[in-house]
């Protein structure tokens, strides 16, 4: 939508044309510029989750969300009139796309009148996700790979 007084973004294509004149000498014309408006740029998309483990976290406790949602007879809308979240935010929980803080969770687990940790529960202890200096193989839960320097508490505080 645009607001009055303001043009539509365009592209200025200035062309200028040189010629020799009758006489030898170069003649500049130039042409009228041309408006060209500008291509629009595809949308980002996101890009696809490469940490399977994660997903399966995530899909895990939206599938136990919605379990109790439908258990209580609520629609997506009416619960997140309750949690106070807009109705595709708990689409995406749901669906294991978002990744709901611990303040969000709270306050589902409010709704649904359940501790956090019956809330939680669906989520079993295998699926914890290992820090990589402490098992290589677990997945990577970030894209940086910085190292810090690991040192013993104790020898830190110099008790030993």
């Amino acid at each position: 939508m645009q607001t009055p007084g303001r043009k539509s973004p365009t592209k200025k294509l200035a062309t200028s044309t040189s010629r020799k004149a009758a006489d030898g000498k170069r003649a500049t014309t130039q042409t009228k510029a041309k408006r060209v408006p500008k291509t629009p740029q595809p949308e980002k998309s996101a890009k696809p989750r490469s940490n399977r483990a994660a997903t399966v976290i995530t899909e895990t406790l939206g599938a136990h969300i919605k379990a109790l949602r439908i258990e209580r007879g609520l629609s997506q809308e009416q619960l997140g009139g309750l949690a106070e979240l807009d109705r595709s935010a708990i689409s995406m929980i749901e669906r294991g796309r978002a990744n709901p803080t611990l303040l969000t969770l709270s306050v589902l687990s409010s709704v649904f009148d359940r501790s956090l940790s019956q809330l939680l529960a669906s989520v079993t202890a295998n699926m914890n996700l290992k820090p990589t200096w402490k098992d290589p193989k677990a997945p990577l839960r970030r894209a940086n790979r910085a190292t810090p320097e690991r040192i013993d508490t104790a020898t830190a505080r110099r008790l030993r």
